[in-house]
């Protein structure tokens, strides 16, 4: 790699304003990574009713995220892959 570090972005689309929102910048993107950046975006507005859609990334579907999801009454929408990778 050069000696350079990689950083990996997770970041959040308000599609009504078109701003990136509470985005993380970290040197992995696990499944705690996620679950912590979903809290993080949250807290910004906890009184909000957030709607989350994602594709279907392994940390996207984890054990953490869905307690966090069941928890908080937020609703989450896996879109589907619908093309071959």
């Amino acid at each position: 790699m050069n000696g350079m570090a990689r950083h990996r972005l997770i970041a959040n689309l308000d599609v009504a304003t078109g701003q990136i929102m509470a985005p993380s910048i970290g040197p992995t993107r696990t499944e705690a990574d996620f679950a912590a950046h979903i809290t993080e975006t949250i807290q910004t507005d906890p009184r909000a009713s957030w709607v989350f859609i994602t594709d279907q990334l392994n940390t996207h579907q984890s054990e953490t995220l869905v307690c966090l999801v069941v928890n908080r009454q937020i609703q989450w929408v896996i879109l589907f892959q619908l093309f071959g990778s």
